[in-house]
């Protein structure tokens, strides 16, 4: 993942947090990432005042 892409990954997921109410994030970071039928798979462990 280029260092663009992943800062609109994490802009994206602070959108969608933001839209469940969940406005601060203590930690955010791809675990894993994988190929599945010629996609790529970017598992994010992300944790917010709310858990995770």
């Amino acid at each position: 993942m280029t260092p663009q892409e992943r800062k609109k990954k994490e802009k994206s997921i602070k959108q969608y947090l933001k839209g469940n109410n969940i406005s601060k994030i203590h930690y955010m970071q791809v675990e894993q990432t994988f190929s599945d039928l010629g996609h790529i798979v970017n598992i994010w462990n992300v944790k917010t005042n709310q858990g995770a």
